[in-house]
């Protein structure tokens, strides 16, 4: 496994985590794609 897959396989199980235990669960998501965006810009 690269690192890439192991940072994803715990930010998966973190986020999942943290949808369970949050009622609005919208919020969560927009906030993940949110972070996904940003990290995606700073990349490029």
């Amino acid at each position: 496994m690269s690192e890439i897959e192991i940072f994803w396989g715990f930010y998966g199980a973190f986020y999942r985590f943290i949808a369970q235990k949050t009622a609005n669960k919208q919020f969560v998501t927009r906030c993940f794609f949110y972070q996904l965006e940003m990290e995606s810009m700073e990349v490029q």
